[in-house]
């Protein structure tokens, strides 16, 4: 969200496009749907935001 993605959440984008893995900071379901695994990341606003909890049931679904 707003609130991580110009601290942690860019630099941990950065690291895993230096070791070539295939990242995505903008939701996408086909990305979702498609990934092998799905790195969350919390921030004090997360739970108060519909996109971001959205996003979250389609990772839970996706991984059942």
């Amino acid at each position: 969200g707003e609130d991580t993605r110009d601290n942690f959440t860019s630099h941990l984008y950065s690291a895993l496009s230096r070791q070539n893995i295939q990242t995505f900071i903008e939701s996408l379901v086909n990305a979702i749907e498609a990934s092998d695994i799905s790195v969350i990341v919390f921030s004090e606003g997360y739970a108060s935001s519909r996109w971001c909890l959205d996003e979250l049931v389609k990772i839970l679904e996706c991984k059942k």
